[in-house]
């Protein structure tokens, strides 16, 4: 059953699922994609999963909400025709209130949206994710992508936002509870154009401990400007540290800061053969850090022909033990999801809550990288494997979640289980680019 709900200027739509909540691939909303640098992007709290999508054509920032206990599930528009583009989806941090914060940002200026607002909205009651606030902005000093929050209890649960901002560098703002309102805190990372047509803009994916510490992956740019390889290091005590804990210096607190992600600790080199990209963030029990990255291979030759380039990705599980990185290729990543973002792989997930286990997408076998096609309408599409690992990453088991499908099954998430259920997110339908697809938003439980 359907209900649609007009309240306050928000639809909201009730989607009622059978009594066996999850067990099989369950549609959460029937139009919605996501991009991966924005976490987290989907959460459980009590009773509820939250995660949240951008509709294609229409453009809506939605919030989905559903409901463990009754196998309802809430989609609230928070932003009509805001802007179809992936990048713009939302992420979600849980407020010392119990409240729910989400924030969101614009690609660019489309939908004669201002691209240097930051946007957010608040849930209307703690535990409650079916109604939320009117959505707030604050102007900023350039245009803003991507949303990343977290809250660290040792700093008095202060609260963090990172984002692209000045100067297509990652820069960060202050949530302040007392007043549901965010302020600018800084540009902390510093990368200028390099190599040709070089943007100066890394890309950066996040995790933390929610204690005293903010882990990041970075690259130098976007991969198709620079043979990318990989950084890692992590902000605690106002200070930015590689990975063995060596400061490199203090977080910045305006625009200008000197360094970048060379200054950080590498763990994989790249060239023009393996330009890589990172995924995926998460600590294991020790607070080590645990990363998934994509490669793409043999490109050197197309580099600069676009259309041609991005047949042959590879998934990359890399772990921190404490003195060194461990690096392994793990698995085929099959082709690009479409052409001219050559390095657009299906994505894979980490499951946080074990990290010995990766969810991954992929239209290639992923151990002889033969080819998927299904047999029900003779394509080739993305099919999701469960990984699993015993000695730290270096030999995987492969198990098909997903097979002989007559979608691609792309973008999985897996959310911390915070004591509810693990399960699985995913997009499944057909991505033509990050603007025009058509994609339904799909859970199941994980055993």
């Amino acid at each position: 059953m359907i209900r649609f709900i007009l309240t306050v200027g928000v639809l909201v739509t009730s989607l009622m699922l059978t009594a066996d909540d999850l067990s099989q691939p369950t549609i959460l909303h029937d139009n919605g994609g996501w991009c991966w640098f924005q976490d987290e992007r989907a959460i459980i709290d009590g009773n509820w999963l939250i995660t949240g999508s951008i509709k294609s054509p229409e453009g809506d920032a939605d919030i989905i909400a559903h409901d463990f206990s009754t196998g309802e599930t809430t989609v609230t528009v928070i932003h009509p025709d805001f802007q179809a583009d992936d990048h713009n989806a939302p992420a979600f941090l849980v407020l010392p209130d119990g409240r729910y914060l989400c924030s969101y940002m614009t690609h660019g200026g489309a939908n004669d949206q201002n691209p240097k607002l930051m946007r957010w909205t608040l849930s209307k009651r703690a535990g409650d994710p079916t109604e939320w606030e009117e959505p707030q902005t604050l102007l900023l000093n350039s245009g803003i992508s991507y949303t990343n929050l977290y809250m660290l209890s040792a700093e008095n649960n202060r609260i963090y936002n990172f984002y692209r901002g000045y100067h297509f560098n990652p820069n960060y703002a202050f949530f302040d509870p007392k007043s549901d309102s965010f302020t600018y805190a800084g540009r902390w990372l510093h990368q200028d154009g390099i190599g040709r047509r070089g943007s100066g803009r890394p890309y950066v994916k996040y995790t933390s401990n929610n204690v005293d510490e903010i882990h990041f992956l970075t690259t130098e740019d976007h991969p198709y400007h620079v043979d990318n390889s990989l950084y890692h290091g992590f902000i605690r005590d106002g200070n930015v540290h590689r990975s063995d804990g060596t400061v490199v210096g203090p977080l910045s607190t305006d625009t200008e800061v000197e360094m970048g992600p060379k200054d950080f600790t590498r763990l994989f080199e790249g060239d023009s053969e393996n330009v890589a990209w990172c995924i995926d963030l998460h600590l294991d029990e020790s607070g080590y850090p645990v990363a998934l990255f994509s490669v793409q291979k043999n490109d050197g030759k197309y580099k600069w022909n676009k259309g041609k380039a991005g047949d042959d990705l590879r998934y990359h599980y890399a772990r921190w033990d404490g003195e060194s990185w461990s690096s392994y290729e793990i698995a085929f990543a099959g082709r690009c999801l479409y052409r001219k973002e050559d390095d657009y792989p299906g994505l894979a997930a980490l499951n946080p809550d074990d990290l010995s286990e990766v969810v991954i997408s992929t239209n290639s076998d992923p151990v002889t990288g033969e080819h998927l096609i299904s047999e029900v309408n003779g394509k080739r599409h993305y099919e999701l494997f469960r990984g699993k690992t015993s000695d730290g990453g270096a030999n995987w088991t492969w198990t098909a979640l997903t097979k002989n499908s007559t979608e691609d099954n792309i973008r999985p998430i897996i959310p911390y289980a915070n004591g509810g259920p693990t399960v699985l997110l995913w997009n499944r339908g057909k991505m033509r680019t990050f603007t025009d697809y058509d994609l339904e938003i799909v859970a199941q439980k994980l055993d």
